[in-house]
């Protein structure tokens, strides 16, 4: 893992590197109906978007080679009904909100605008009539990330 995580215990570790597969999760599955071309975007989207957030440096390797598998345990594991898994990805998120405090502000901005990017990634992947509207209510109602602390937030206090 990456030197800008090094002030972070492993379980919280595992926490950011499982984070843009749970934001997957939650958007894709927001609806009840988790598409193999959101998870097929999530994938490709957390493997390529290395360029985009240079001060994450190799957390993006460490993500690209995990991603698909955390994904795939993770759906096996989270509950069935759609509320319990909702709620259960959204308690998981929360978690890092004693996290990012602990990482550089810029590091912190970084993953935060990786994950509200994956998600949105996530809920264009399909739906709509003719690309219209592809965005469904239940998905836009979960793409601020509510739950996750913005990085300006936390560096006032």
């Amino acid at each position: 893992m990456t030197s800008v995580f090094r002030t972070l215990r492993d379980d919280e570790i595992e926490i950011v590197l499982n984070a843009p597969a749970m934001v997957a999760m939650l958007i894709a599955g927001a609806d009840d109906d988790v598409d193999k071309d959101e998870i097929a975007e999530a994938i490709h989207y957390a493997t390529t978007a290395k360029h985009r957030y240079d001060k994450l440096g190799e957390y993006f390797q460490d993500v690209a080679d995990k991603f698909e598998d955390i994904f795939k345990n993770y759906i096996e594991d989270l509950p069935d009904h759609l509320d319990t898994r909702q709620h259960a990805i959204t308690s998981y998120l929360r978690q890092l909100n004693g996290i990012l405090p602990k990482v550089q502000p810029e590091v912190a901005s970084q993953l935060h605008q990786f994950l509200l990017d994956i998600a949105k990634v996530v809920a264009e992947a399909s739906g709509g009539i003719f690309g219209v509207k592809k965005i469904s209510k239940a998905e836009a109602k979960y793409l601020p990330l509510d739950m996750i602390e913005k990085p300006a937030d936390y560096e006032m206090r």
